[in-house]
């Protein structure tokens, strides 16, 4: 039954990497705009954190200064949780695949250093397995691409806010 679970969390997993693949391209690849529901979650949790704090504040200089940080601080979580996603999805395709102990706990915490290994493109934890060597090189391509996507993107974002 454990076995079968696993193969659960793979299918997950595979939700969970393709629902964050599709917000990256979505976000910053697409010319026009995709509306993404890890987009505008992480938007409103940043911007109702700043709210919040704003309204603390009594001099319109202090608002001002603190929601200017809004823009890029929700771009920072936007990466951070693209990024985290990214980590449990790849942990839970790697989970089936690794082959690691019957304990839950154990091949749990390897597949999430197999994921962020790899991820993280650290390649200091590897598998012999031939199908998570697989999931572990596409993990690697990912956090590549979604990085220097990013760091393609601020230039545009900056030129449009200097515009304003």
């Amino acid at each position: 039954m454990a076995g079968l679970g696993r193969w659960a969390g793979f299918v997950v997993g595979l939700v969970i990497v393709g629902a964050t693949f599709s917000s990256v391209v979505g976000s910053i690849v697409l010319p026009k705009g995709v509306r993404s529901r890890i987009s505008y979650t992480v938007w409103r949790g940043v911007k109702q954190s700043f709210m919040a704090a704003a309204s603390r504040l009594r001099r319109y200089e202090s608002k001002d200064r603190l929601l200017a940080l809004l823009g890029p601080i929700s771009l920072l979580a936007l990466l951070g949780a693209w990024l985290l996603l990214f980590l449990l999805g790849y942990a839970l395709l790697l989970l089936p695949l690794t082959g690691t102990g019957g304990g839950g706990g154990v091949g749990v915490m390897a597949a999430l250093r197999l994921a962020g290994s790899s991820l993280f493109t650290l390649g200091v934890a590897t598998s012999p397995r031939g199908g998570a060597t697989v999931v572990m090189f596409v993990a690697a391509a990912t956090g590549l691409v979604v990085v220097a996507l990013q760091i393609g993107y601020l230039p545009t974002i900056y030129g449009a806010y200097n515009r304003m």
